[in-house]
């Protein structure tokens, strides 16, 4: 999986300011990642903050109510090694 629409992330912004289409490419990456169950459904709810935060806790990243390039990137890099194409 390719990461595009979080590929346009260029500063830190919360992740409840993610558009829909961002949303639900994070929960489908967490999800492939099997770190999120919920509903891809676009929306930022709790399910996916606690998703995302376990993620940047196990990647070491900062702020997990935070989303930037850098840990955009670091999602990308577990998804190459953990769900090859």
């Amino acid at each position: 999986m390719k990461l595009k629409e979080l590929k346009a992330i260029t500063d830190a912004i919360p992740i409840s300011s993610l558009s829909t289409e961002q949303a639900k490419e994070l929960q489908t990456a967490l999800n492939r990642l099997d770190r999120f169950s919920g509903e891809i459904d676009g929306s930022v709810g709790q399910s996916t903050k606690d998703a995302w935060e376990e993620f940047k806790t196990y990647a070491l990243l900062a702020k997990p109510e935070m989303i930037d390039p850098i840990s955009v990137d670091a999602l990308q890099s577990e998804l190459d090694i953990m769900v090859p194409e």
